[in-house]
């Protein structure tokens, strides 16, 4: 049934945004350094948050959509449910009364054949094939009327299917207008002094010695506590050895 297979394809759907915006969600909480004052970098951050909301509502639209096919499916099975107890009955009903005529037939023969009243079982005979037909007659208005009914409410749920698959193509076209709102947004081109986030000058010369002096302090920095941790270790081996001699 196509309603079925509208369900598992937009579960699967629902997934892929479900993880998307888990994963962009994931991607916006990296922490970054609020003094580099990027423009470009929050301008993409932003775009990540965006794109995160609006797989989310596309996700909630979407489990709604999912709702209204799965009471859909509930609605068009209770209806073939009915209608084919509606029949069974129709037929259970057309058995006994041919059983009945199938007997009354056999009972007439046998009247015959023996020479017994066979106007006893010719009257049994003539209301057994009088209730065949009226039966047969007020089943067939019965089911005439059933199908008229069951044909109307099939109508209204291709028309709720159709609905459905409408609402769906909104969703859609929702979600792709909004990803186009996306490509408005600009990459401005650095100025020196952002290429440099960590200054505050504009002056070239200045940041490039500024940047030259704070990797020279690093530099020495670095051997000095490289030297301070081998001292300590040297005063700790001088030590031992003292406690030896004195020993």
């Amino acid at each position: 049934m196509k309603t079925i297979y509208l369900k598992s394809y937009l579960e699967q759907i629902d997934e892929l945004y479900k993880n998307s915006s888990e994963i962009l969600n994931k991607a916006v909480q990296i922490p970054r350094d609020k003094s580099w004052n990027d423009n470009n970098l929050s301008s993409i951050v932003e775009i990540n948050e965006r794109q995160c909301n609006i797989y989310e509502e596309t996700s909630k639209d979407l489990n709604l959509i999912c709702k209204e096919l799965e009471n859909l499916l509930i609605q068009v099975n209770d209806e073939i449910k009915m209608i084919e107890n509606d029949l069974a009955e129709v037929i259970l009903q057309n058995e006994a009364r041919y059983n009945e005529l199938e007997k009354c037939k056999k009972l007439h023969i046998e009247s015959w054949i023996r020479e017994k009243d066979p106007w006893l079982t010719d009257i049994k005979l003539k209301i057994a094939i009088k209730n065949m037909y009226s039966l047969k007659e007020n089943n067939s208005m019965r089911i005439t009327t059933k199908i008229s009914i069951y044909s109307d409410k099939l109508q209204f749920a291709q028309d709720t299917y159709y609905q459905i698959l409408q609402n769906y193509i909104k969703t859609q076209k929702g979600l792709f207008n909004n990803m186009l709102d996306f490509l408005n947004i600009k990459i401005s081109p650095y100025e020196i002094n952002e290429k440099y986030y960590d200054t505050s000058s504009a002056n070239t010369k200045e940041i490039i010695e500024s940047k030259i002096i704070n990797s020279y302090e690093m530099i020495i920095n670095s051997i000095s506590n490289e030297l301070l941790k081998k001292i300590f270790v040297f005063i700790k081996i001088l030590n031992l050895l003292n406690m030896v001699y004195a020993k």
